[in-house]
């Protein structure tokens, strides 16, 4: 195994214990929906989150960035 499977041993998230409450959760996602992980051994809580529940309902995001790059952002 070469340098690929020892790069990939290190992407591991370790913690000494679980997050007791929200303000300390994992936040997982891509952008679009979302979580947080939080909670106990015996009782893990995952919390959901979609887009679309704050726009009101489906949409159709912004693609065209062009708006943002032309000045440098």
């Amino acid at each position: 195994m070469g340098s690929k499977a020892s790069a990939q041993s290190n992407l591991k998230l370790w913690y000494k214990q679980p997050a007791a409450k929200w303000t300390q959760a994992l936040h997982i996602g891509n952008g679009t929906f979302g979580g947080m992980v939080f909670g106990g051994i015996d009782k893990e809580i995952i919390q959901l989150n979609d887009t679309s529940l704050w726009t009101g309902g489906p949409h159709k995001p912004i693609t065209d960035t062009t708006t943002y790059t032309r000045h440098g952002w």
